[in-house]
C-alpha cells in the first residue's frame, strides 16, 4: 500500500505533499486575513496512511509566517510536534532537526500502525467539546447556554458555574485563535475543577461566578484554522470596531459581558491563548483598568498553583469595547513547547492541570481569600 495523507476530516489541516519512497514533504496551510496579509502556518493536523513498520521521513517545508506585514517565524530548533495511532495517546517526536537556511523541520519514526496522525500540538476539536458540555449539562449546578451563533452559523457555547455571593464574575475565554488548543484544555480542568463534589469548590461557586467559553471560533476549529475566522479576521484584535457580521464571534462574548457589567457585577475577564513552541509564557493587562496591583498578585496566585513562572506584563493602552468602554481584560499566552519548571515538554494533561490551577488563582485573586 502506497503512503497517502488525508486532512479530510474535523480541523484536519494540509496544504500539499509529495512522497518519494519513504520521505514525504509536507506544507503546512496558511491561513490569511480579509485583506490576505499576515499569513498564519502554524497548524497542522493530518493522518498519514500505508507506513506500518516502516521508519519514514517527514519534512515540513517553507515555514515562514508575515505578522504585523513582516516575516516572522514559528517554527523553529524547539518545536516538537506529536503524533498518535488513537486519538487519546499523543506523543513528541524524539528525531528532529531543523534546517535555519531552509526553513525546514524533519522527523523520522517508525509508525506503529496502517493510520498515524501527526500534529503541531495535541488536537482538541468541536467532538471533545460535545461531551464536555454533555458532562457540564448533567450536573446540577452548571449550565450551557449560547451567546450566538458564528459566521457560519455554529453555536459558541458558554458554559456558567457559581453564584457569586460578592458580585465577582470571572470571564474565561479561550481559542479564539483555532490552532491553541492547550487553552481549551485548560479550560476543561478549570470546569472539572469547579464540577468536583468537595467544600473547596463548592466554596468558590458561592463566592465567584464563572462564565467559560471553551471554544470561542468554532468555525476555525472545524475548518483547521490557524489564527482566523471565516471572513479572516483576528477575533483578539479591533475590539473596539466587531461588527455582528465580520466578526460575530466576539461582538456577542462582548455584547454579553457589557451586559454584565451593566447590571453591576465586578467583571474581569482573562484571556487565554497559546505561544508557538519557540516562546514563552507570560500575562499581561492594563493596570489602571484592572485596579491596583490585581495583575501581581494574579501573577502571584498563578505561579503557586501552575507551573507558570514567565513574567507579568503592564500594558500601555487598555483594550475598549465598540462603546469605548476600557475591559478589564488578562491576556494569559501559555507555553506549548519545553517548560523550565517541569523540565519537558508540556503535554494536554498538564494544560489541564494548569486550568485546575487557574481556578484556584483566579478564586484567590478576585476574592482576596486563601483557598490553601
Amino acid at each position: 500500500m502506497a503512503m497517502i495523507l488525508d486532512w479530510s476530516f474535523e480541523s484536519g489541516s494540509l496544504a500539499m505533499y509529495d512522497v518519494d519512497k519513504n520521505a514525504i514533504r509536507a506544507l503546512v496551510r496558511r491561513d490569511y486575513d480579509w485583506r490576505g496579509r499576515n499569513w498564519a502556518g502554524i497548524w497542522c493536523y493530518f493522518c498519514i496512511r500505508g507506513a506500518k513498520g516502516e521508519e519514514i521521513e517527514v519534512r515540513f517545508v517553507d515555514l515562514t509566517d508575515e505578522w504585523n506585514e513582516r516575516t516572522s517565524f514559528s517554527w523553529g530548533a524547539k518545536t516538537r510536534p506529536v503524533y498518535s495511532v488513537d486519538h487519546r495517546h499523543w506523543r513528541r517526536f524524539d528525531t528532529v532537526t531543523f534546517n535555519e537556511r531552509d526553513r525546514t523541520l524533519t522527523v523520522k519514526f517508525t509508525p506503529e500502525s496502517e493510520s498515524v496522525w501527526v500534529a503541531y500540538i495535541e488536537p482538541y476539536p468541536l467532538e471533545r467539546l460535545d461531551h464536555l458540555v454533555a458532562r457540564v449539562e448533567a450536573w446540577p449546578g452548571g449550565g450551557v447556554r449560547s451567546l450566538g451563533k458564528s459566521v457560519l452559523g455554529r453555536e459558541i457555547q458558554a458554559v456558567s458555574m457559581g453564584r457569586s455571593k460578592r458580585g465577582k464574575h470571572a470571564w474565561i475565554l479561550c481559542r479564539q485563535h483555532p490552532w491553541e488548543t492547550g487553552t481549551s484544555y485548560a479550560a476543561e480542568g478549570l470546569i472539572e475543577r469547579l464540577m468536583a463534589d468537595t467544600p473547596e469548590a463548592e466554596n468558590m461557586r458561592e463566592q465567584v461566578r464563572y462564565t467559560i467559553v471553551p471554544i470561542a471560533n468554532p468555525d476555525g476549529v472545524a475548518l483547521g484554522g490557524t489564527r482566523y475566522n471565516a471572513l479572516g479576521y483576528d477575533l483578539n484584535r479591533n475590539y473596539d470596531q466587531v461588527s455582528p457580521t465580520l466578526c460575530p464571534e466576539t461582538y456577542y462574548v462582548l455584547r454579553e459581558i457589557e451586559r454584565c457589567i451593566d447590571e453591576g457585577e465586578d467583571v474581569t475577564i482573562f484571556n487565554l491563548h497559546n505561544n508557538n513552541q519557540e516562546t514563552v509564557d507570560y500575562i499581561a493587562g492594563h493596570a489602571e483598568t484592572l485596579g491596583q496591583g490585581l495583575l501581581e498578585q494574579f501573577a502571584k496566585a498563578l505561579r503557586r498553583h501552575t507551573f507558570f513562572r514567565g513574567d507579568a506584563r503592564s500594558r500601555v493602552e487598555p483594550t475598549c469595547s465598540n462603546a469605548g468602554r476600557a475591559l478589564p481584560m488578562v491576556l494569559l499566552e501559555l507555553r506549548t513547547g519545553f517548560d523550565p519548571t517541569l523540565n519537558r515538554y508540556i503535554t494536554w494533561e498538564d494544560q489541564k492541570s494548569y486550568g485546575a490551577g487557574l481556578a484556584a488563582a483566579i478564586y484567590e485573586t478576585l476574592t482576596g481569600d486563601d483557598i490553601g
